[in-house]
């Protein structure tokens, strides 16, 4: 076989001519060497050229948006198990009138923070039922307790100043709400001790009025619902008081309430005439929420015995403080 260009013979099935480098049709199929390389380009999606994707720019992303989460969003869903005031401390000072008072402090705590005031009681309050027989103090018709819920210039006093210090607290005024419900009965749990009638007034009962119990800073059960229902009355709430077996709680009315945790015991409220009242245990020397109540008359809970009763006393329900 010659070359048609340069006449030179050139070996059979070859497909250049050695001689001027022509291409000869001779049947060869060009095959690449290992070393090279070929691109196929029938993807139409395909761009010569394109980058290659970069995965450390989506983690750094990635992790700008989970900082960004946890500076903003995080604080506002976490809740420290000590309370939200937790450290902090806030006071208020009595700067009222002394000539006819008795200066009293109060110090308890609430949601992890810690609440004092000193306070003036007005000794006509005080004395006004000093001179009541001990019969009239011994109720034995429940629903007459209500009378001695008197709202006075002491319990006047008294809520306007736990409503300054609510507002230091939560940077707001307060209004009927389950929380400034709450504040209220944090006062009267942390503020107020325990006593029974025996040891303060010598009388196997004694229903006390609000000025008696800020008097002596102590009550038994109640005394201190009495104390609590004047201060809910004074705040704007509906308030009551709530007779048990050989028990009492003060109450209040809530428009909307969001249910606590209260582990084994109840959530203790009832319905009466188109109102939800709760219960507030008052006898406590720490804060328990509106509505939790771990009561039991034998095996059951005080909700068992709603709505019952005793003849000629009244029955074991929620009796509403007069407006």
């Amino acid at each position: 076989m010659f070359c048609p260009e340069c006449g030179r013979q050139v070996p059979e099935g070859a497909a250049f001519c050695p001689g001027c480098g022509r291409y000869l049709d001779s049947g060869y199929a060009f095959s690449p060497e290992p070393s090279q390389t070929v691109t196929t380009t029938c993807d139409p999606a395909y761009t010569e050229g394109k980058p290659a994707f970069d995965g450390s720019k989506l983690f750094t992303v990635a992790v700008v948006v989970l900082v960004v989460v946890a500076i903003v969003v995080l604080p506002y869903l976490y809740k420290d198990p000590r309370g939200e005031l937790y450290g902090e401390s806030f006071t208020e000072s009595y700067s009222g009138e002394t000539t006819g008072y008795t200066i009293k402090s109060f110090e308890w705590e609430y949601l992890g923070g810690e609440f004092s005031c000193t306070y003036g009681i007005k000794n006509a309050d005080y004395n006004l039922h000093y001179f009541d027989s001990p019969s009239v103090r011994d109720v034995t018709y429940w629903p007459s307790s209500v009378n001695f819920v008197e709202v006075n210039d002491t319990i006047t006093s008294l809520e306007s100043t736990l409503s300054n210090l609510y507002k230091q607290a939560f940077g707001k005024n307060p209004v009927a709400d389950q929380s400034y419900a709450d504040f209220i009965l944090a006062f009267v749990q942390g503020a107020i001790a325990y006593a029974t009638d025996d040891s303060q007034y010598h009388h196997l009962e004694y229903y006390a009025y609000p000025a008696e119990t800020l008097y002596s800073k102590k009550g038994d059960c109640e005394d201190t619902a009495i104390l609590c229902a004047a201060l809910f009355k004074k705040a704007g709430f509906t308030a009551a008081l709530l007779t048990l077996p050989g028990h009492m709680m003060a109450g209040v009315v809530l428009s909307s309430y969001e249910t606590p945790d209260h582990d084994d015991g109840e959530i203790l409220c009832q319905k009466i005439g188109g109102k939800t009242f709760y219960a507030c245990e008052t006898t406590l020397d720490s804060f328990q929420p509106v509505g939790v109540s771990y009561g039991v008359e034998g095996s059951h809970f005080y909700s068992h015995y709603l709505n019952s009763g005793k003849v000629g006393q009244g029955a074991y329900t929620f009796y509403e403080v007069p407006a």
